[in-house]
């Protein structure tokens, strides 16, 4: 089901802001490069006005409302109304044993509630950077295009071929009984 929220009743297109994840076995760095990407991808549906991480930072500066490590709800929230956003992204991100565990919310700031969420389990960072416009434009409630879809399945299997244990060789038992036995 898509929640489509370009459908509003004003002309303007809905503010959102791609907030800081929180973080788990990864960078503060990767976690700004990936939250800045997601932010792209919003910014490429050419649907949405977004608040942008120097924008946002310039914003709470100014006002000298102290957003370091706010990643409570309420703080987020806060944050929200003080950018003037209809929306925000937020999440989590974090590496587990071998695998990476994307969780993101779109959370409306008039009711505080979240609309959409949106969980994934990766074998690898570059599956997670792959796959992020296809769950960005679903969180959205985007329709994801059918190029992309075709794109990131191609991806995914390519992905699936570098994880799998390469095999070098296969003999039958019986085969490397009549082996040994001559």
């Amino acid at each position: 089901m898509l929640f489509p929220l370009h459908a509003q009743d004003k002309d303007e297109p809905f503010i959102i802001s791609v907030l800081d994840f929180e973080l788990s076995g990864i960078s503060k760095n990767e976690m700004r490069i990936f939250t800045d990407y997601i932010s792209s991808h919003i910014v490429s549906t050419g649907k949405y006005t977004l608040i942008d991480r120097r924008h946002r930072i310039s914003i709470l500066e100014e006002i000298e409302f102290s957003y370091q490590d706010c990643i409570d709800e309420a703080c987020q929230l806060e944050i929200g109304k003080l950018l003037s956003a209809n929306f925000i992204v937020v999440g989590s991100l974090g590496k587990i044993g071998d695998r990476y565990i994307l969780n993101m919310r779109l959370i409306e700031i008039e009711t505080g509630k979240a609309i959409t969420t949106s969980s994934k389990v990766y074998g690898s960072m570059n599956a997670l950077v792959d796959d992020s416009m296809m769950m960005t434009f679903e969180l959205l409630g985007e329709e994801v295009p059918e190029v992309l879809k075709t794109e990131i399945a191609k991806e995914t299997e390519a992905e699936k071929k570098l994880e799998a244990p390469k095999v070098t060789e296969v003999v039958k038992i019986e085969d490397e009984k009549k082996r040994h036995a001559t």
